[in-house]
């Protein structure tokens, strides 16, 4: 009788490791095994395979990476703990003498040296891995990289003659166009002027991650550059119905910056207020000093900013829910440059919703050169 349950265990745990498991009937026999122990199929394998070993052999020691000695009913915890790695399986002797406590130690002092031996192993087998994907990751950025700054200067010829020729048809070079023509070549001169400002964003995006792209700070006054940035984009605002307001001491405040790079985040952050705001309101710019630092704020009266979103909303390519008051939307990048150029300069950009409606973007910008902010 008990070779007969030797022959049986053996040729069940044979069926179980040697099995098709892509087959009907091999799934329709251990399907309800793995929903009730929630193993996978190979640590199934192993389970039935061990117990298989415990009925042939009647004696079996289990060693694991933690030194953990595993009985027969403790088997399933071996899977859901550890990874097994291999089995040190005794069995019977020849003469009836049984296994003794100081060579069962031996076994067990064997099986951690291979354990941690293998440990080691797996642990540098690891490192190399993410090593590779690490130098893999860095070859795929820098393509990318190099990808968007070829495309964005291949880009910007085209687009330069399509706004040039807009140009000539509405200043009549080739003669007197009706109105409704002038819509038409207003038409692409918008769309030309919003190509442009996604080439240019792709463009600055590939500089700031290769870590050339330099900033001429100084100190200077942000009066003149916040009404240079309203006269831009007034007829924007106008287009769509909502105007600007600039709001500003009578002292002009002086701050450390790059004044053309000031200018392009101020237009950005402009741009995205008029996308967001419905018709007939208004988007404020206003420029304030707080101790020895001077902040520029620009709020709008749109439906503001999820929660969820104010977390990831300078990340690149990432973007707020679409505007119910605009139809073009942009790659996500806007935001992430104006906030890498304000960091360029030593000063910070956040974003938050107004108390009574909207969004509002708050630029501080310190008084004085970083170095001697840290000398005082």
């Amino acid at each position: 009788g008990r070779s007969a349950v030797r022959a049986a265990a053996l040729a069940f745990a044979a069926v179980v490791v040697l099995g098709p498991v892509n087959q009907p009937w091999y799934l329709m026999w251990f399907l309800p095994l793995f929903a009730v122990t929630g193993l996978t199929a190979t640590q199934l394998r192993w389970t039935i395979l061990l117990t298989a070993a415990f009925a042939v052999h009647g004696n079996a020691e289990i060693s694991s990476t933690s030194d953990t000695l595993f009985k027969l009913k403790d088997l399933v915890a071996i899977f859901v703990a550890i990874a097994v790695v291999g089995l040190i399986l005794l069995g019977p002797r020849e003469t009836e003498r049984h296994y003794v406590s100081r060579e069962l130690e031996v076994l067990r002092h064997v099986a951690r040296r291979a354990s941690a031996r293998m440990e080691r192993l797996d642990l540098v087998r690891r490192a190399l891995a993410e090593e590779n994907e690490r130098r893999r990751l860095d070859e795929l950025n820098r393509l990318k990289s190099e990808f968007l700054s070829r495309v964005s200067h291949d880009l910007r010829t085209p687009l330069t003659s399509i706004s040039w020729s807009a140009q000539n048809l509405r200043d009549g070079v080739v003669g007197e166009l009706k109105p409704e023509q002038l819509g038409y070549i207003d038409s692409i001169a918008r769309s030309c002027d919003y190509l442009n400002r996604l080439v240019q964003n792709l463009l600055d995006m590939s500089r700031l991650e290769r870590g050339d792209l330099e900033f001429r700070c100084e100190l200077g006054g942000l009066t003149g550059i916040l009404d240079s940035v309203r006269g831009t984009l007034e007829p924007v605002g106008a287009g769509k119905e909502v105007q600007l307001r600039l709001q500003a001491p009578e002292t002009d405040p002086v701050a450390w910056r790059d004044a053309s790079r000031l200018e392009e985040t101020l237009v950005n952050l402009l741009e995205n207020a008029i996308r967001y705001s419905p018709p007939g309101s208004e988007v404020e710019l206003t420029l304030q000093t707080e101790d020895d630092a001077a902040v520029i704020l620009v709020r709008d009266h749109g439906p503001g900013i999820p929660e969820d979103v104010l977390e990831i909303l300078f990340d690149r390519f990432e973007q707020g829910p679409p505007s119910p008051f605009a139809t073009q939307e942009g790659f996500g990048l806007g935001l992430h440059i104006a906030r890498s150029y304000l960091e360029g300069m030593a000063a910070t950009l956040t974003a938050a919703n107004h108390p009574e409606g909207g969004a509002i973007f708050r630029c501080e910008l310190g008084a004085a050169p970083p170095d001697r902010e840290m000398e005082n």
